[in-house]
């Protein structure tokens, strides 16, 4: 369900990665800071559909076993590759 939102095509991944942590946010109680770059250009199409499914899985995940209270997530690209980090 929601694998490929229109906000992906429409308003590009981070308005997309940022509405998916609202929303889990919202469900979960759960506070989180997300530090992307906003070019829509930074990446592919597939590539941002594979990111938006990695983070979807991913907050899936911490729901099921780590109920956190915070997420911190920073997503940069550097020399054609993608980097994930989570804050603490």
């Amino acid at each position: 369900m929601n694998l490929r939102p229109t906000t992906l095509d429409d308003l590009g991944l981070f308005v997309a990665l940022k509405r998916l942590f609202k929303e889990f946010g919202a469900l979960h109680g759960t506070k989180f800071s997300l530090d992307l770059e906003e070019d829509r250009d930074l990446l592919s199409s597939q590539a941002q559909i594979i990111i938006y499914r990695i983070f979807q899985e991913s907050l899936s995940n911490i729901a099921k076993y780590a109920q956190a209270a915070r997420i911190a997530v920073t997503i940069k690209r550097e020399n054609g590759t993608v980097f994930f980090h989570r804050g603490r």
